[in-house]
């Protein structure tokens, strides 16, 4: 019998052996649960689903009924109470400076002037003489009366409220003397509500800059009006234009975002590098790769050339960015629907290929609509307080004074010249029926540009009625009966005498015709 072979390895204890066999059932206990947590995950999906699939019906259409989603929507701080993020908005964001300016600049813009026209019977006729109105408008200009009053509408616009500051040289704290007013001491100063220091509209006296102001020397402009607990909120103030749109304009914000993010990535470089896993898996393979990727770009952005290993690739991935133009264009037009302004006039170019279409020009009209009442309409009483105020201080007293605001389409240079001629022949018209004098004439003539300087006529210094044109046989001496070789009449008048003595009260020529229409053939026309 031979020996048995002595073994090389050394028998493991039983201490050894029990570990080992923790270990291996702990091993098969995590497969074990892992295994039934995929089952699980797969039974939970396919329960899901189903449940999914089953609610489709009446519990889609509770939802839609409930006011779950109305509450989520409202915005419970106003951001007219926000003055410090309107402040940065309106200085960020050029599209708010024109949603906020550009109502206004349109109210007030005008051929020449700040918008409106002023008329008088007083003031033209009276001691103050027939430049009264200039004068008044000069020291408008001169003082930036009318240049207050719209930056003080723009800040109303912004904050919900703002205010105009009237220095008269006097003592601020105490009610405000009209007659007091003297010229070269009225001032206008705009401000916005928060310029008045923690002050309610309705306040007795109003806090400017450390300066208490009695409320007769502050016109207070309220913007849109608020409901009335957000009034209550806001101190009796109004609300800022941008609350209407602040959805949109959130929705305008991450649209722009959006596009800038997908723009930005639309290029992808893909490196395809051999044993790319195998390398992360050592020791420093992050740090390493990194190295070698930074490596390829610098060289590729400074030499315009790539090196990479024969077994590596390299390529650009574009990605369709079809779509986002037409969804940034649905984001502008929920703003320019939420402010009430024409997509032209706030974007500064038209939502069809090019021109202004029907539908475009429809909403100029309403847009031109919207800025009476929302603007020209509360500015009216404001701008009476200032004539009333500028007439004391230019004149000494006050006159009975009228204001027309301009019209706000603008007419082409046909249909300019074209009311130019109607107000023309109506006033020659009104002339040869004997309604004006000459001097008025001359004056309707030159108030409406008709005659760009100041003529004879205007100055009183032509005859008090027309002279008739003479005819054709009087000018060129053709069948003139009884005349001689010079043309003249064989009763000793000169050309036109017959036919002025011949016109009598009726408007009717010696010879019983009826007169027509002087009004084209008049020296004046």
């Amino acid at each position: 019998m031979s020996d048995l072979p002595v073994p090389t390895n050394k028998l493991a204890t039983a201490s050894e052996l029990a570990n080992a066999n923790d270990a291996l059932r702990t091993r098969i206990g995590l497969l074990t649960q892992a295994i039934q947590l995929k089952h699980a995950e797969r039974a939970n999906s396919l329960v899901g689903m189903a449940s999914n699939l089953g609610s489709i019906g009446r519990g889609a259409l509770d939802q839609v009924a409930s006011m779950q989603p109305l509450y989520r929507s409202v915005q419970y701080a106003p951001i007219s109470i926000d003055w410090n993020l309107l402040n940065y908005l309106y200085c960020t964001h050029g599209i708010l400076q024109t949603m906020i300016d550009e109502p206004v600049l349109d109210a007030f813009s005008g051929d020449d002037g700040p918008g409106f026209e002023l008329t008088s019977r007083e003031i033209g006729e009276g001691s103050v003489g027939k430049d009264g109105l200039g004068e008044l408008m000069d020291f408008a200009e001169e003082t930036g009366a009318w240049e207050a009053l719209k930056y003080m509408l723009m800040w109303g616009a912004l904050y919900g409220g703002s205010g105009l500051v009237i220095n008269a040289g006097q003592d601020p704290d105490k009610p405000l003397d009209p007659r007091d007013v003297k010229r070269g001491r009225l001032e206008f100063y705009d401000a916005d509500r928060w310029e008045f220091s923690g002050a309610y509209r309705s306040a007795p006296t109003f806090s400017f800059y450390g300066q208490t102001l009695d409320a007769s020397r502050v016109i207070t402009y309220g913007g849109k009006r608020a409901p009335r607990n957000e009034r209550i909120i806001l101190g009796g103030w109004g609300m800022s234009e941008l609350q209407r749109a602040v959805e949109d304009f959130n929705v305008w914000l991450r649209g722009r975002s959006a596009l800038y993010e997908a723009v930005n990535k639309a290029n992808i470089d893909v490196y395809a590098i051999n044993e790319y896993a195998n390398t992360l898996a050592l020791p420093n393979g992050e740090q390493t790769m990194v190295a070698r990727i930074q490596a390829t770009n610098a060289i590729l952005n400074f030499a315009r050339a790539l090196i990479i290993d024969k077994e590596d690739d390299y390529k650009v991935v574009s990605k369709n960015l079809t779509g986002i133009a037409d969804v940034m264009k649905e984001n502008r037009i929920g703003i320019s629907c939420a402010t009430r302004m024409p997509y032209v006039k706030l974007w500064g170019t038209g939502a069809g290929s090019g021109g202004l279409s029907e539908s475009a020009e429809i909403e100029m009209k309403q847009y031109h609509a919207s800025i009476t009442s929302r603007i020209r309409t509360p500015a009216r009483s404001i701008i009476r307080k200032m004539l009333r105020l500028m007439m004391y201080a230019v004149f000494g007293k006050e006159y009975d004074i009228s204001f027309t605001f301009q019209p706000l389409e603008s007419l082409s240079a046909t249909q300019v010249e074209e009311i130019k001629t109607s107000k023309q022949n109506r006033y020659m018209q009104l002339w040869n029926a004997r309604m004006l004098k000459p001097q008025e004439m001359g004056d309707l003539l030159h108030k409406d540009k008709l005659i760009p300087i100041e003529t004879a006529l205007q100055r009183g210094e032509l005859l008090p009625e027309p002279e008739p044109v003479p005819s054709t046989q009087e000018m060129f001496g053709e069948d003139t009966e009884g005349g001689d070789e010079d043309g003249e009449r064989g009763d000793g008048k000169q050309p036109g005498a017959t036919a002025r003595e011949g016109r009598d009260a009726s408007g009717t020529h010696a010879g019983g015709d009826a007169d027509e229409d002087d009004s084209a053939g008049s020296p004046q026309s």
